[in-house]
């Protein structure tokens, strides 16, 4: 078993700097062809569009030369290959990144999934069930579609080790990771199995599994660590407002170090650090600690290699679930 230990990945999610650098959200669209239970994106009330390519190649730029920056999501609340000539998107980021020494990351649906681009740091294909009809009734997506586009994606060779498929495990498909895990067991990719359940803001019922459940908050890494910028160049404290209630500033009008510096971003972080947790933040269970419950196997191995297997079988234990033979 690895739990996923990627030190990037842990230094944002805990908060902790890790080297240097904070982590960029570009919200390429907010259209998106899915309608999750786990997402409010069908109820958000902001304008939906897509991202000017010149902002994008402007906020690029910017980002990768100011060396305050260690990862780059190319994806916001939306479905971005749902962007016409999205790859040129995806193309032009890598390239001024990855020059720099920043990774990139994209997360996707599967739903319009056709090709991973070259030099991609991290994928991650979010797939949160192992059966047809509840994955349907969760995401509202066409199981064997996005089933079929994965295939498709490992019998072309472009699934590697740094793709994950990804389920976020909940009451409602906790008894199909078997499932999940034979589904894709033949893949060259990660199968990665998330037990923290985001309940949006207080917006949605909290339905982490009781096991992984813990009250604990930390100051949240997004408003510290992070610059999330929607599709119009507003820059807003993270994903789960999505319905942009709190404006850092506007990337259009206003240089990157000005958004940094901005009254509002400064008041949040420090209301954070006196563990307070007002406004949007209040009822907000995004920042607990993520130990744990996050954990990443390779998929063609997590079933059959004796190594592999036992992790994940005591990952099955801590959440109190059954490990059922062929």
């Amino acid at each position: 078993m690895k739990k996923i230990g990627i030190n990037r990945l842990l230094s944002f999610l805990t908060g902790k700097k890790e080297k240097s650098g904070y982590n960029i959200f570009l919200e390429l669209t907010n259209l998106c062809s899915a309608r999750c239970q786990t997402c409010l994106n069908s109820t958000m009330t902001r304008p939906r569009g897509v991202m000017d390519f010149e902002l994008f190649k402007r906020t690029v730029d910017t980002s990768a030369e100011s060396g305050l920056f260690s990862n780059a999501e190319l994806c916001g609340v939306g479905e971005s290959y749902l962007v016409e000539g999205v790859q040129k998107y995806f193309d032009y980021a890598i390239s001024a990144y990855s020059g720099r020494g920043v990774s990139t990351t994209i997360v996707t649906n599967g739903s319009h999934t056709s090709f991973i681009p070259e030099g991609i740091s991290h994928v991650d294909i979010s797939f949160n069930a192992g059966r047809k009809e509840t994955y349907e009734r969760i995401t509202g997506l066409d199981f064997d579609n996005v089933v079929g586009n994965i295939k498709a994606l490992a019998r072309s060779g472009q699934l590697k080790d740094n793709t994950h498929i990804h389920m976020l495990v909940f009451e409602d498909n906790k008894t199909e990771i078997m499932d999940f895990a034979r589904l894709f067991k033949d893949t060259p990719a990660r199968l990665e199995f998330s037990f923290k359940y985001e309940n949006q803001c207080d917006a949605i019922e909290n339905k982490t599994l009781r096991p992984f459940r813990t009250s604990k908050r930390y100051p949240c890494f997004y408003p510290s660590r992070t610059v999330f910028a929607t599709w119009d160049g507003t820059v807003i404290p993270c994903p789960h407002d999505f319905h942009a209630s709190v404006v850092f500033g506007d990337l259009k009008t206003m240089p990157l170090s000005a958004v940094l510096a901005s009254p509002a971003r400064l008041d949040m972080i420090k209301r954070h650090k006196k563990r307070d947790f007002s406004g949007i933040c209040r009822d907000c269970n995004y920042n607990v600690s993520f130990r744990g419950k996050i954990f990443s196997f390779k998929a063609d191995r997590v079933l059959s290699d004796p190594a592999e297997n036992a992790g994940f079988r005591a990952m099955m234990r801590t959440a109190g679930l059954e490990y059922k033979e062929d």
